[in-house]
């Protein structure tokens, strides 16, 4: 009896310690999962049936600690794009600003200037970040190329009978309206500062931050063909903004936009300087029946709540078909800006057996049967001896 219980008390000894080392918990840690993307677009340009896009930014990140960049003064001019990307912590890839001479899409029709772009990419103490920027520094339109005065000429007498039924104190503006027609044909017609774009996705220990970002442009109608050598038309386009963020401790996301507001200045003898205010969803013509008429449609923005917890937001950009008098115009897609986020905090296993003590190495099983075999050892000696 005495055998029987040595040998059941060996047994459970290795039981316990087998129990000791093999338990774990039942549960499996799930590790943080998050990421961001920003994209800016300053302009589309389509004029004459080409088209080329510039001033475009993108920037992604995310919790495996990768972050990329980047950046085209014009899309598909080399000498205005620039890269970053990197992957793992504290590591750092910074593309400082490209320029390059614009290609023209519609030559001899426009003057364009330079198209820069610069992208950093980066992970600091487990934080990514990502930022880029793109820009066009002008564009420039000169109508008078092209062979427009049959446009110009039924519209012009139009005009001319329209101004000579109103009161005679407007009688001077006839003049004034038939030479601002004809200057169509002879000077600079159209003249465009567009500003950039920009795009930043940032990480702290409380959120992932991601901005997008088209900043203003102004747009001139005969740059010189209005009231005291003013613009005739000035269309003046803010910055459209996208923002989402991830609260990393809450685990939900929210996102917002400012979209582009526009403000047309008109300066021409029926009109007199006179400011005129567009809102997001809004759309004016201005200037009709003259081939410098424009229609400016100034787009709203928008957020979508997905299913799986991810935002977005986008602030759409400003839509002007400008000079629908001459051979189709010249359209510019302006000021768009998107931004989203999404992820879900880390989660901790919530069930644990035994605790278990640090050790390096594999399952210690060996020590494990040794024990057990020292104890079997012990009793067998002590079996022997008592048959003795």
């Amino acid at each position: 009896m005495r055998i029987v219980r040595r040998l059941t008390a060996v047994v459970g000894v290795v039981a316990l310690a087998g129990a000791f080392v093999a338990s774990a918990p039942a549960g499996a840690d799930t590790p943080e999962v998050y990421a961001g993307s920003a994209l800016g677009r300053a302009l589309n340009l389509s004029v004459l049936g080409q088209s080329a896009t510039f001033g475009v930014s993108t920037a992604k990140i995310d919790s495996t600690l990768k972050a990329s960049a980047d950046g085209a003064g014009q899309v598909l001019v080399l000498g205005s794009t620039t890269e970053a990307d990197v992957s793992g912590n504290n590591t750092k890839q910074e593309a400082p600003q490209e320029c390059a001479a614009a290609v023209d899409v519609a030559a001899p029709l426009l003057d364009l200037g330079l198209v820069c772009s610069a992208s950093t990419a980066e992970v600091a103490n487990g934080m990514p970040h990502a930022v880029s920027e793109g820009s066009l520094a002008k564009l420039d339109v000169a109508a008078n190329t092209l062979p427009i005065n049959s446009v110009i000429a039924p519209v012009q007498d139009a005009l001319e009978g329209v101004f000579g039924a109103l009161p005679d104190t407007l009688d001077p503006a006839t003049d004034t309206v038939s030479d601002l027609l004809t200057a169509v044909g002879t000077t600079k017609t159209l003249e465009a500062v567009v500003g950039h774009s920009r795009s930043e996705v940032s990480t702290d220990a409380g959120v992932v931050t991601a901005v997008g970002q088209a900043e203003a442009a102004q747009v001139d109608l005969l740059p010189v063909g209005g009231l005291l050598e003013n613009p005739v038309a000035s269309i003046i386009v803010s910055s459209a903004k996208a923002t989402a963020v991830y609260d990393r401790a809450a685990g939900t996301a929210n996102a917002s936009f400012d979209p582009a507001i526009v403000t047309v200045r008109l300066s021409t003898p029926l009109t007199g300087n006179t400011e005129v205010k567009v809102a997001p969803g809004e759309t004016i013509t201005i200037l009709a029946g003259t081939p410098l008429e424009s229609t400016i449609t100034a787009a709203d923005g928008s957020v979508t709540n997905n299913p799986d917890g991810s935002v977005s937001a986008v602030a759409d950009g400003v839509k002007l078909e400008l000079l629908k008098g001459v051979n189709g115009g010249v359209v510019l897609e302006l000021a768009h800006a998107e931004a989203g986020a999404a992820g879900s905090p880390a989660v901790l296993s919530s069930i644990v057996e035994v605790a278990e003590l640090p050790r390096t190495g594999g399952m210690p099983w060996i020590p494990v049967a040794g024990i057990g075999a020292v104890g079997l050892a012990i009793v067998a000696r002590r079996v022997v001896l008592s048959l003795h």
